[in-house]
């Protein structure tokens, strides 16, 4: 290769090259600038050897160490701080290097990349990095960091300890992450911990998502809830809790809820049989002594009458709502599109009365308790039609899927609530009207609640006063795994 190859070659690089090259003299002249050059500084040629490198450096304790380097090996790399002509600075990569040029000038080639958007992604994942940092150390569930490992079919086998807070370091004994670096989840753990831990990771892999069971496992048999999430291709990240305490506070309140609606059932139901005899003596009073009483007397016993019925049927109601919680009755597929017709057949009267048209959209069939659904579905459209307005009720029924419940709506044109009222409503024996506007003991829609959880849902209304309501209820689809 002849020199004027060789010096077409090196105009070529210099004039195309993406990052800047400023040619300069030991003394920190400029002798020539590429286009990159001149556009990174903003900076015409001539302005570029007018201000010199001292001109578009920002002389620090770096720059002084690039130079050293240079001096010592006749190359140096340094993140320098630059500035352009507007004086606004950036982040520049610098490598330097002195060479002798044909003629035996020393010069000193400079190519510059600019990293500010560099420094920038740099600086936000240390920001992240040190967030993430701070969560996994002051976590206080056991969070380690795993290493999948696979036999030779390509089952998952065991993890192997990457990486562990404080808190899981203290369960497993350990006062360093060293101390347990790079041991199997097997080594560490009893049989049937390893067992759950190895179930769960192998559900996460097969799903590509955090994976979560509880389980009464150990010598001690304590209840623990293991969490597996993916991190990466072949690396888990793993939380185990001991929650032996709060489920033996659940299983506390659970047995105090069910002595609670025993004794809610059996006072309903003994209470039943003296009021009974009250409404029967009331009724033979009336009979045998009607022409002996005045008006007066006549009218305490048809108030104490009333009272007694308005009792009754609080005792009927609150023997439901305890029944729904008490049912073990398993559940089955019911078609709620029969459901409703049963609940218009009981509710025919009412309908006729209030000239009532129930419509519904297709009804799917879900697992539930038959004779629960049809005292849910039949308290709500019973309301719907009990509270009315002064055109006549229009009340549509629909449900539609979505994920992995079915979401039923009851919407009507009636009265409307007021959603302050959201809470209360759902409360036993809580009214919004008195009893000469509107009969009823208050329980419907807290038995309707009562139902809806039993079977996993939640319900809800929303409402505008004078324009009606649309209730709304989730039962899980137990057809989706």
């Amino acid at each position: 290769m002849n020199v004027h190859e060789s010096e077409a070659r090196f105009r070529s690089l210099f004039d195309n090259s993406f990052d800047a090259i400023l040619l300069t003299k030991p003394d920190g002249s400029i002798l020539a600038a590429n286009p990159a050059a001149r556009r990174m500084f903003v900076m015409t040629e001539e302005e570029l050897i007018r201000a010199g490198r001292a001109g578009i450096v920002v002389w620090d304790e770096r720059w002084e160490s690039a130079i050293v380097e240079r001096e010592l090996t006749g190359r140096s790399i340094a993140e320098l701080t630059l500035k352009r002509k507007d004086g606004t600075a950036f982040e520049g990569e610098v490598s330097s290097a002195v060479f002798t040029d044909a003629d035996g000038a020393v010069k000193t080639s400079m190519i510059i990349r600019d990293v500010t958007e560099r420094k920038k992604v740099e600086e936000s994942l240390k920001q992240s990095e040190a967030r993430y940092r701070d969560l996994f150390d002051n976590a206080r569930e056991g969070v380690s960091l795993r290493r999948l490992i696979y036999d030779e079919r390509g089952e998952i086998v065991d993890a192997e300890l990457i990486d562990a807070n404080p808190t899981a370091l203290r369960a497993y004994g350990a006062g360093s992450i060293d101390e347990v670096r790079g041991k199997k989840f097997s080594e560490m753990a009893s049989p049937e911990m390893y067992a759950l831990a190895l179930a769960v990771v192998k559900r996460m892999k097969s799903t590509g998502k955090a994976v979560t069971e509880e389980e009464h496992v150990g010598a001690g048999k304590n209840y623990y809830l293991v969490t597996a999430a993916p991190m990466g291709e072949d690396h888990v990240i793993t939380t185990s809790i001991d929650i032996t305490e709060r489920r033996r506070m659940e299983d506390a309140l659970k047995r105090s809820n069910a002595d609670l609606q025993q004794f809610a059932y059996v006072a309903s139901h003994d209470l039943k049989e003296p009021l009974r005899t009250v409404m029967n003596y009331l009724s033979l009073v009336e009979k045998r002594s009607k022409d002996r009483l005045d008006d007066r007397s006549k009218e305490f016993i048809l108030f104490a009458m009333d009272g007694a019925k308005r009792m009754q049927a609080m005792i009927d109601d609150l023997l439901t709502y305890s029944r729904v919680e008490m049912s073990t009755k398993p559940l089955s597929p019911v078609d709620m599109g029969e459901v409703l017709a049963v609940v218009l057949k009981d509710l025919r009267v009412s309908i006729q009365e209030s000239g009532a048209s129930v419509t519904s959209d297709s009804l799917p069939t879900i697992a539930a308790d038959r004779a629960q659904m049809v005292l849910l579905i039949g308290n709500i459209v019973g309301n719907a039609i009990k509270y009315r307005s002064e055109a006549a009720p229009q009340v549509h029924v629909s449900a539609r899927g979505d994920a992995g419940e079915w979401e039923f709506s009851i919407e009507d044109n009636g009265i409307g609530i007021d959603p302050r009222y959201q809470d209360r409503l759902f409360t036993m024996f809580q009214r919004l009207h008195t009893r000469d506007d509107y009969p009823g003991t208050g329980i419907g829609l807290a038995i309707a609640k009562k139902i809806v959880e039993r079977h996993g849902g939640r319900i809800w209304f929303e409402s505008q006063l004078g324009k009606g309501t649309i209730f709304y209820f989730t039962i899980p689809d137990r057809s989706t795994p």
